[in-house]
């Protein structure tokens, strides 16, 4: 945490880009604290005056958004303020937004406002967002993160109901956990096949793969979907409780 305040200081600006380079290259397919690292790339890249890498990052932590839905247990090698939103607030309260990215960086500092559960706050941003912006699909991501957080299940499948099947894999994650909320499967998995196509496949898909697929019998498809979440977090309190369910009923 020291390190990364001290990164944002004014004499680390001269090797901004090597760190974000650096930072960005560590990355890897575990779900696990990866939002909130790009967080801090963003905070990173804002201060370097770089308008389509800040584009780039933004879009990388808003399609990473089904990421902050799952749970992790915590290790005792990781500095826990990395999990509490009201510290991270800091990288996103007072970001700047360069000319034609007014929308984006709304849209993260609406997920940043969720995260911390001040709804009001949140519902206020979105609908003056929403104003200035319509129909900009960083601020329908945004909303419907802030809805999911609130289990405003109802005003998700109002927009599923609006946006339909779309290309966004992180829209469509989003209506299978409603659809599954709901307990409707055929739903969940007319969202999940597209995702279940990428060459990629996140964790926080298997974890969706495997609320559908263990559910009435212990199939290959659900040992398959908690082996390979596994293998991508193994610290995904997630996916542990559908292992342990089903373990428990053998």
């Amino acid at each position: 945490i020291q390190g990364a305040l001290t990164l944002l200081s004014p004499s680390f600006h001269d090797r901004g880009k090597a760190v974000i380079a650096g930072l960005t290259k560590s990355l890897d397919n575990s779900s696990y604290l990866r939002p909130e690292m790009r967080l801090l790339l963003i905070k990173l890249v804002s201060l370097h005056s770089d308008t389509p890498a800040l584009e780039a990052q933004i879009k990388s932590f808003l399609d990473d958004l089904p990421s902050m839905q799952m749970s992790f247990s915590e290790s005792p090698h990781i500095d826990q303020r990395w999990r509490d939103w009201n510290f991270l607030y800091q990288f996103c309260s007072d970001l700047k937004a360069p000319e034609g990215l007014e929308a984006d960086i709304l849209a993260v500092q609406i997920v940043c406002v969720s995260q911390v559960q001040k709804w009001s706050e949140a519902e206020k941003m979105l609908t003056e967002g929403m104003k200035r912006f319509p129909l900009h699909p960083k601020l329908f991501l945004a909303q419907l993160h802030m809805l999911i957080l609130m289990q405003r299940w109802p005003e998700v499948r109002t927009l599923m109901k609006a946006a339909n099947l779309t290309s966004d894999a992180s829209i469509n994650w989003m209506f299978a956990k409603a659809c599954l909320e709901e307990n409707n499967k055929s739903c969940a998995e007319l969202y999940l096949n597209p995702l279940a196509q990428k060459n990629v496949i996140s964790s926080a898909t298997y974890v969706l793969q495997a609320q559908c697929q263990c559910t009435e019998k212990v199939s290959d498809s659900c040992r398959f979907a908690i082996t390979q979440g596994l293998a991508q977090d193994p610290l995904s309190t997630s996916l542990l409780r559908i292992k342990f369910k089903i373990e428990a009923g053998l």
